[in-house]
């Protein structure tokens, strides 16, 4: 049975933040998630809400502007905008699994471990990943939940 000082369940903002911080105290650490390394914030939340809206703001900007010297405003298409959001997110996405191609084979290799799967504590110290049909057991000193929340 492997076994590390940190597990960090889940790998969004705060899950992906500890387990970077914990490579800065020299810990091993596996970080296990079971979607996608960024979380709903990147995937479906915050990142193309926000995106959205700053978009739309920009555009209000824009034709407050041309308005101010009757110049009628461009219609905008849905299609081009919805594309840009998409492009945010893809991007973000990908810096993240660059940094952690990066972080796996930097100096930091040796105590990082990524681990795709849905994680069950056992006990304090043994963890339980499993991913299809494939299970597997850690041990740890010590484990960070970070498995998010759900709207109420």
């Amino acid at each position: 049975m492997e076994k590390f000082d940190l597990v960090v369940i889940g790998a969004g903002p705060s899950g992906y933040a500890a387990a970077m911080r914990a490579l800065d105290f020299k810990k091993k650490t596996l970080l296990v998630e079971k979607n996608k390394v960024g979380g709903a914030g990147v995937t479906n939340g915050a990142l193309s809400s926000k995106t959205w809206w700053e978009l739309s703001r920009e555009a209000a900007s824009f034709r407050k502007n041309l308005k101010r010297f009757n110049i009628q405003a461009p219609s905008f298409n849905y299609r081009e905008i919805q594309e840009e959001v998409r492009k945010a997110i893809d991007e973000r996405k990908g810096m993240l699994e660059d940094h952690m191609r990066q972080m796996q084979d930097s100096r930091h290799a040796h105590l990082l471990a990524f681990k795709k799967g849905t994680a069950r504590l056992l006990s304090q110290n043994e963890i339980e990943i499993v991913n299809g049909s494939k299970i597997e057991r850690v041990w740890t000193d010590q484990v960070i939940l970070a498995t998010g929340s759900r709207p109420r």
